[in-house]
């Protein structure tokens, strides 16, 4: 009976030590070109992303602003991005935390009332995908880890969020 208990318990461990690493793993297939975030339970495909756009102001000159479309966006504890663009400027990616992504601006002037990217490391998974990852993400962040994915000439950059969850 005790080696029965043994057995139990080695195999729970196993399948915890299992758990973490595929959560930690790239995804092995990416079905669609995209963004994927890195969560604890997994990878989850980030079907949604803000485009940009330039609005000249009075008050605060030329900014852009990232319209998403009206859909709510997800939701997971994120660490890291995978991205699977082919065609985007990879080493420009930029890591952001947000209150909220709808209603940031980023000003033409490069102003304090422009959001600070946060400190990231990009790494080249395997061909096209690439894995951008903070290097810390504050315990008590609040609010949206937002990937800024600057695009070639001709097409809107884009910038993915996804909602922090504790």
């Amino acid at each position: 009976m005790r080696s029965y208990f043994v057995a139990v318990a080695t195999l729970v461990m196993l399948l915890g030590s299992c758990k973490s690493i595929i959560s930690q793993a790239p995804p092995g297939q990416m079905k669609h070109l995209g963004v994927y975030a890195q969560t604890s339970s997994g990878s989850l495909e980030l079907t949604t992303h803000g485009v940009g756009t330039t609005q000249d102001s009075i008050s605060d000159g030329v900014s852009i602003v990232f319209a998403f479309p009206g859909t709510d966006l997800q939701t997971g504890k994120a660490t890291a991005f995978f991205v699977n663009l082919p065609h985007a400027v990879i080493e420009d990616a930029e890591i952001y935390i947000l209150p909220d992504p709808k209603t940031a601006r980023w000003h033409a002037n490069g102003g304090n009332n422009s959001p600070s990217p946060i400190d990231a490391d990009i790494e080249n998974e395997t061909g096209s995908i690439y894995k951008v990852t903070p290097k810390s993400i504050p315990a008590d962040a609040t609010g949206f880890l937002c990937l800024f994915v600057k695009m070639p000439q001709g097409i809107s950059d884009r910038l993915y969020a996804i909602k922090l969850s504790r």
